[in-house]
């Protein structure tokens, strides 16, 4: 036999065996919302038989946000944004921030000021809607940017391995005077001049007889910054 299904307009047919159960997929659905189904059975003879009038109601559905775009990146921060979301019931939904490690903070906004981050680094977020109730949509499109390098990050870097006893003197003072007089430079518009105390800083970093006043990583993440910040200055 042939079982219709119908709601305001036809959703399917089924070809079923008497006494057996028919499927007919139902697409297209909205979350929190009242549905009412019935069937038509119809049998070779032009037998027809309707069913009773079913209901149900379908689950919460939280979409995933859209628009998600990063603007003012520096070199230690920059800020999410993205579109807001309603839940399907018509309730407002929080925020989860995700990054490469996991959950980086639960917000109620549209909008998330990340801090802390490294310089001249890609980083890569995504965000999801949560219900109250725990419905939660997936994550939405991932959106992914790199930090910049300037000076100052350069010489925040070089304090940190220094109050770390990542590096000690008398490498440490090296390192900061060749900073400080890029500093100066650059203050004074005199790039070309910064950029040489920048290579100055990297030769005293990389000096042979100093070697053991700074860790590998560290040496290895001053290196690589000064460098990209001579790129950043054409040298």
């Amino acid at each position: 036999m042939t079982v219709k299904v119908y709601s305001d307009d036809a959703i399917g047919s089924a070809q079923a065996a008497s006494g057996s159960t028919a499927t007919v997929n139902w697409n297209g659905l909205k979350g929190s919302t009242n549905y009412e189904w019935y069937a038509l059975a119809e049998d070779s003879f032009a037998g027809r038989t309707y069913s009773d009038i079913w209901s149900f109601r379908t689950r919460l559905t939280v979409e995933a946000p859209q628009g998600v775009k990063v603007a003012d990146v520096t070199a230690g921060s920059a800020q999410l944004s993205w579109s807001p979301i309603t839940a399907s019931d018509g309730s407002s939904v929080t925020y989860q921030v995700y990054g490469s490690h996991g959950t980086v903070s639960t917000v109620t906004g549209t909008v998330y000021n990340l801090t802390g981050l490294e310089p001249d680094t890609v980083y890569t977020f995504q965000v999801k809607a949560v219900h109250s109730s725990g419905a939660e949509s997936v994550l939405s499109e991932p959106v992914s940017f790199k930090t910049s390098i300037d000076l100052p990050a350069l010489q925040n870097g070089l304090q940190r391995f220094i109050a770390s006893g990542k590096v000690t003197h008398p490498l440490a003072k090296q390192l900061e005077n060749a900073l400080s007089q890029a500093e100066s430079h650059v203050q004074k518009g005199q790039q070309d001049q910064a950029a040489k105390k920048i290579e100055d800083f990297i030769k005293h970093l990389n000096n042979k007889a100093l070697e053991e006043l700074a860790s590998a990583d560290a040496r290895q993440w001053m290196n690589d910054k000064a460098a990209a910040l001579l790129r950043v200055w054409n040298r």
